[in-house]
């Protein structure tokens, strides 16, 4: 593994590349216009959740998440906006063959941040009037990072921190007033913005504003934007709400920003997935999926996920759909999660996300509010409804040991999980643990991999793209030798070869009844 992270520059580009432009983009629209036109005329928006596809379809995931952003610009925006969203990078590089859009925008997440970034940076140097902006969790919360983050990414005119519907609408108005000129937007009227200055330094907005009403994002589903993508080959996702009452230091969403629960309306939830659940049945018998991934942190945990259960409940009568639910299911309320799976007739996994059982480890990463008795007894409740389940532990969490980790392990087994995913501490940036003085003041020993599934060569403009997501781990800190941490994944592999999906259930049930 490299000692250091490749930056995610590829190749030298020359900087004043991405200034200087004889005539820009949106000019040539402009003089192509006639004269009387000018002022109808459309801002042009692509946005574009790319996932990788070298080996297979890394991110299988609809792309509701910039289906939205797209619903608020086209109903918000103060001019004329006309906004694609794109999914698959062959189809995002066959679109910019035809021509470029004023605004592009990219998400940023560990999974294609890199190849979100080669994109705009091969947009920006062939045509430097496109305004690049990108946004998403993977970015630092210290100011220092953000500004070495936009440093090694000098093609990205901006960057969307946190929620980006609203902010983009801000973004979008004001460069509408100021000639289509980054540099040039107002921080203290958009907020949630960063950028460099022309020296190289960081420029943030004055505020940071989250959404205080989740009902007024018009559905991509219900309007149709997101039907080309539900043809089978990726996942269906809804989220019914956005936030988290818990402040784990390892999560994104552990930030206060994040710690009011905001929820969609029971109508638009209703319809979204009566919506989905037609889709998938008129496809071909062979193509259709049959699975549905709710992006809430803790559902079933809420009184309102009861009723959103009921709906499931419907669309299965009816339509037979979803038979399964991928979910990250509630930390705490485990009566309300179990009658949440008895509603759904077993469709959804029942998660125990512990991470560690150690109390100190538990302190560390801002968990000990969660109730760990609670999530195990998950587990041994879980056979009266007829439903499968799965816990969750990190290795190499701050205050983490050898003994701790094989105690939790043997807690978890005990309590007869059908599954036990282990999985080391990732270094993700926008988390407290990313932060660069927690690294330190834990003295972790940090080492880098490429990320399964998340690579690829991309032909774009010209030029091959060759690119590969990296993730940052921890092997090592001040309480977990790296010897020990060693131990720790020899153990994980055979809990995984001999434990996990219950392969080998009857010889161990005969060993413990002996």
């Amino acid at each position: 593994m490299p000692e250091h992270l490749p930056s995610l520059m590829i190749g030298t580009i020359n900087s004043a590349s991405y200034c200087a432009c004889p005539m820009s983009y949106l000019m040539a629209k402009i003089l192509s216009c006639n004269r009387n036109d000018v002022s109808t005329m459309s801002t042009s928006i692509w946005l574009a959740d790319l996932t990788h596809t070298g080996q297979t379809i890394s991110s299988d995931i609809v792309p509701a998440g910039i289906g939205m952003i797209a619903e608020v610009l086209e109903s918000q925006c103060a001019a004329t906006v006309q906004v694609r969203v794109f999914k698959f990078p062959e189809d995002l590089a066959a679109a910019l063959e035809i021509e470029f859009p004023d605004i592009l925008g990219v998400s940023n997440y560990v999974w294609n941040g890199r190849l979100s970034s080669q994109f705009a940076r091969k947009v920006k140097q062939v045509n430097p009037a496109t305004v690049t902006v990108m946004g998403g969790p993977n970015c630092p919360t210290d100011a220092g990072e953000q500004e070495r983050l936009l440093q090694e990414n000098p093609w990205i005119d901006v960057f969307i921190l946190k929620e980006a519907e609203l902010a983009f609408v801000n973004l979008v108005n004001d460069l509408g007033a100021n000639n289509m000129d980054p540099a040039q937007v107002d921080l203290d009227a958009c907020p949630n913005l960063i950028r460099l200055d022309r020296d190289g330094r960081l420029q943030a907005s004055t505020e940071i504003r989250r959404m205080r009403d989740l009902q007024s994002i018009p559905s991509p589903y219900l309007s149709g934007r997101l039907d080309p993508f539900l043809d089978g080959r990726l996942l269906p996702v809804i989220q019914t709400n956005r936030g988290c009452p818990f402040s784990c230091a390892f999560c994104t969403e552990g930030q206060l920003f994040w710690s009011k629960v905001r929820r969609k309306s029971e109508a638009t939830i209703r319809d979204e997935i009566h919506y989905i659940a037609r889709a998938m049945n008129e496809l071909a018998a062979d193509k259709r999926r049959h699975d549905l991934l709710i992006a809430d942190s803790n559902f079933g945990m809420f009184k309102e996920d009861l009723d959103t259960c009921r709906v499931i409940a419907e669309t299965q009568d009816s339509h037979g759909y979803p038979k399964y639910m991928n979910v990250a299911t509630g930390k705490n309320k485990k009566e309300r999660v179990l009658e949440a799976a008895r509603i759904v007739n077993g469709a959804m996994k029942l998660a125990a996300s512990v991470q560690s059982l150690d109390p100190t480890v538990q302190a560390n990463m801002k968990r000990d509010n969660i109730s760990s008795d609670q999530i195990v007894d998950l587990a041994l409740l879980a056979d009266e409804i007829d439903t499968n389940t799965y816990s969750e532990i990190i290795l190499a969490l701050p205050g983490d040991t050898q003994k701790a980790h094989f105690k939790t392990l043997q807690t978890l087994v005990d309590a007869d999980f059908n599954t036990i995913s282990m999985y080391q501490l990732m270094i993700l940036p926008g988390t407290e643990f990313g932060s660069d003085k927690v690294k330190a003041d834990y003295d972790m020993t940090l080492k880098y991999r490429v990320i399964p599934r998340c690579f690829g060569t991309y032909d774009l403009l010209g030029e091959s793209l060759v690119v590969a997501e990296i993730e940052e781990i921890c092997v090592a800190n001040k309480t977990l030798p790296y010897d020990d941490y060693l131990a720790c994944r020899r153990m994980n592999l055979i809990v995984n070869l001999f434990f996990n999906d219950r392969v080998f259930g009857e010889v161990i049930h005969l060993l413990r009844w002996n």
